[in-house]
């Protein structure tokens, strides 16, 4: 358990102080950011360590090479920009390999407030072609974009992605 709070503790640092960042719900150079922040009880995991905790709903569960598959979800978190950063939600899924064929794919999920359902829609037309056959596996990917407006951040704005956690795990196949 010691090593989990040490964890936890690193990356409180690592989000909340030098970086002049802010994660939502918290000042800028809090000690504490809210999502990030020592676990509420001893012993207890702090959100940044759980899990996937979002259900995707993916509509055909199972498809042709020519599907486009719906996904959508509700969203934990807010991703509609603010001060002190945004929090930006991306979908990516892979499967197996073909010669001619989508291997895979992501896309940003489109800014919502907490709660709401967000839909998108992945077709192989769009992406080359089709969908190689086969099991495919996915992910969504949350996490906190800082703006590129402060100091030196706006030179290393590409690279700063603060505290990316995986919210949903997700399949789908393809015959």
């Amino acid at each position: 358990m010691r090593g989990r709070a040490t964890i936890a503790a690193a990356l409180a640092g690592i989000a909340g102080a030098g970086l002049g960042c802010a994660l939502p719900g918290s000042a800028v150079g809090s000690p504490r950011p809210a999502a990030i922040g020592a676990a509420a009880r001893p012993g207890a995991m702090p959100a940044i360590l759980i899990g996937p905790t979002v259900s995707v709903r993916v509509k055909p569960r199972v498809g042709g090479v020519r599907t486009r598959f719906t996904f959508s979800l509700v969203l934990p978190t807010s991703t509609m920009p603010g001060r002190g950063g945004s929090v930006v939600d991306t979908l990516s899924i892979s499967g197996p390999r073909g010669a001619r064929c989508v291997a895979g794919a992501y896309v940003r999920l489109p800014a919502a407030a907490a709660g709401q359902r967000v839909t998108v829609t992945l077709g192989p037309a769009g992406l080359g072609g089709r969908w190689c056959t086969g099991r495919y596996a996915g992910y969504v990917l949350e996490s906190l974009r800082t703006p590129c407006s402060v100091g030196l951040l706006r030179l290393m704005c590409p690279q700063v992605v603060i505290a990316p956690r995986v919210i949903a795990r997700f399949w789908l196949r393809v015959r």
